[in-house]
């Protein structure tokens, strides 16, 4: 999907060898995060994935700082303590503990942090953000499906699938593989206006509706009442880094904190 929408969005530009080299090391990243995303998705249950995600924010911080310098003020790392500890309390009070299910979340986090900087820090000339989405997916496509010849399981669940000729599910599944798209490119724009940290701040905001529909709309959620706080409090966490950010953003465009900041 992502290779011919970009291309064409793109307007089918030329595809130089020394671009894609460049391009090389996030293309890898990219396709780790995204095998890895949904190997950790399908392994845990929604909210116990979504809490888990949050580790992202401490991993970000922490390469930002190794690699660049980049310190963070007291409020932001609170805030940021608020999410990990929500999510640390979730994930020790989880009932369906699955060790290779949080292996994979935690090599998820990693690729995903490593993903955000290297967009945030990227520095080949020329290559604008739908050529350097085209790269990626021309690296993944052939990675992955060359990995998926190597697990004949996959093709043996693919074949017995029971609704692989359902005419919803087929529409389901091709709307989902186009919201990929929008996503991938969701990410490059928010994160090379803002920066890695808050990129993954965004993305925990969005996962507030994703851990309520999860809890209720999938049977593969165990509730427990420290569970259910913990979720909360990783949530509060995330509220209160947004409502930093706007007042930050409120204060350097000269606006009261109260005024909608310019985009």
């Amino acid at each position: 999907m992502t290779i011919p929408i970009t291309y064409i969005y793109a307007r089918r530009p030329a595809i130089k060898w020394s671009e894609f080299v460049a391009n090389a090391p996030l293309a890898v990243i990219y396709t780790l995060n995204v095998a890895s995303g949904l190997r950790g998705t399908g392994a845990l249950s929604v909210p116990m994935f979504v809490a888990l995600r949050r580790f992202t924010l401490f991993i970000t911080i922490g390469l930002e700082y190794y690699l660049y310098g980049k310190r963070h003020d007291i409020w932001t790392l609170v805030s940021v303590t608020l999410m990990l500890a929500g999510a640390l309390g979730a994930a020790i009070t989880d009932l369906s503990f699955s060790i290779s299910g949080y292996a994979t979340v935690f090599a998820n986090n990693i690729m995903s942090a490593c993903y955000m900087i290297l967009i945030k820090n990227r520095r080949t000339e020329g290559l604008t953000r739908e050529k350097t989405m085209l790269y990626n997916a021309m690296v993944a496509a052939p990675i992955l499906f060359f990995t998926s010849l190597l697990l004949r399981d996959e093709w043996i669940r693919l074949h017995n699938f029971q609704y692989i000729s359902n005419g919803y599910f087929q529409v389901t599944y091709f709307l989902s593989a186009s919201l990929g798209v929008v996503v991938t490119h969701a990410t490059f724009v928010c994160t090379e206006i803002n920066d890695p940290l808050t990129t993954s701040v965004v993305g925990v905001m969005k996962n507030i509706s994703t851990t309520l529909i999860g809890a209720f709309a999938f049977p593969d959620y165990d509730f427990n009442v420290v569970n259910a706080l913990s979720l909360g409090v990783s949530t509060l966490g995330a509220i209160t880094y947004a409502d930093l950010q706007i007042r930050k953003t409120s204060c350097s465009s000269g606006l009261p904190h109260t005024s909608t900041p310019k985009r």
